[in-house]
């Protein structure tokens, strides 16, 4: 009985250390959190603001859209550090809030011949990786077909978004199309 209590601890307490080693692999890629983290890691780049915040998709669910952030490209090194892989591109990380849609939409680099590597979407981002930064990004939004035996055979295109770069200067030039009054003071 003795010898089988130990046993049992012994198991216990490997089975305790198996699930405490370092998850992260070497050589594997990484994308930092939020944009405070990738700033603190050295790899944050620059901000891309859309010009439309917010997507209303065929089921009437709504993706609303934050500025996306771009970071270099980063690996995890032999210690399990991250460390920039400055020749494989960049996370372009597109900050997302939606509707309990589960995944059925997906965002795409237009220019197909700037993607460097396959994309990646959670519950709160899309991160696109491109092979370089332009001034203007545009993401192609495909949404899963509602007939349910279509599904993503033929996804459907339902929008085009560009991401205009912010300049490093403090006065940011309005990409927008607005309205200008002139008035005569005089």
């Amino acid at each position: 009985m003795k010898k089988l209590t130990l046993t049992l601890i012994f198991i216990t307490i490997l089975i305790i250390q198996i699930g405490c080693i370092n998850a992260k692999s070497a050589g594997e890629y990484g994308t930092s959190g939020n944009k405070i983290i990738s700033k603190k890691l050295g790899f944050y780049l620059c901000d891309y603001f859309p010009d439309k915040y917010k997507l209303t998709l065929l089921n009437k669910s709504i993706i609303e859209i934050d500025t996306a952030w771009c970071e270099t490209k980063w690996v995890y090194d032999n210690d399990g550090n991250p460390k920039a892989d400055k020749g494989s591109g960049q996370n372009f990380i597109i900050p997302l809030k939606k509707d309990d849609v589960g995944f059925n939409f997906e965002f795409h680099l237009l220019n197909t011949a700037n993607q460097a590597f396959s994309n990646g979407m959670d519950s709160s981002r899309c991160v696109l990786s491109t092979i370089s930064l332009k001034d203007t990004i545009a993401v192609v939004v495909f949404e899963k077909s509602l007939d349910t035996s279509i599904g993503w055979k033929k996804p459907i295109r339902i929008d085009t978004i560009r991401f205009f770069k912010k300049l490093k200067s403090s006065a940011q030039i309005n990409i927008f199309p607005a309205v200008c009054v002139l008035t005569n003071s005089g």
